[in-house]
């Protein structure tokens, strides 16, 4: 059963979950002043920073880290588990590298430099597509009858 998330969160967790291109690290690893989306000026820095200010003002930090216990070490056995997992975890497994980063510092950076990072957030991405459909189709059907009746009254 997926979880129950308001517009405004679900807008946030897309939002989230459209920084897996971004983190995407290809054959090489990046560092904090990598320009990770061509043609942009913003650093990873940045875009890090960025992401972790939408994490948080969507309180989105779930400090339980049970999930730890069961989550492999190696990236083979990480791209299996993450097949399994709900928002949830994936919102603790941020959480914990978020606030990891802050003791440890560049914790952050290599969860994004070996591919963690990435398969969570395609993983975010893939139970958005599939739970919350529905709630993106009428929001559309809504914006597109708004925008009918902004361009009746504009006629007028």
């Amino acid at each position: 059963m997926p979880q129950e998330f308001n517009q405004y969160q679900i807008a946030a967790l897309q939002q989230l979950a459209d920084y897996r291109s971004v983190f995407k690290t290809g054959d090489s690893n990046l560092n904090l002043k990598t320009k990770p989306v061509k043609g942009s000026k913003i650093t990873l820095q940045q875009f890090m920073d960025s992401f972790i200010e939408i994490f948080c003002q969507n309180n989105f930090a779930d400090n339980d880290y049970t999930f730890i216990q069961t989550k492999p070490n190696d990236n083979a056995g990480m791209e299996e588990w993450v097949k399994d997992i709900d928002i949830k975890t994936i919102l603790q497994c941020f959480t914990y590298a978020i606030w990891t980063d802050k003791t440890f510092d560049g914790y952050f950076l290599r969860k994004i430099n070996d591919r963690s990072a990435e398969l969570l957030l395609k993983r975010l991405n893939e139970l958005l597509t599939e739970n919350y459909r529905q709630t993106n189709l009428q929001r559309t059907k809504v914006t597109v009858i708004n925008s009918k009746h902004a361009d009746a009254i504009r006629r007028k």
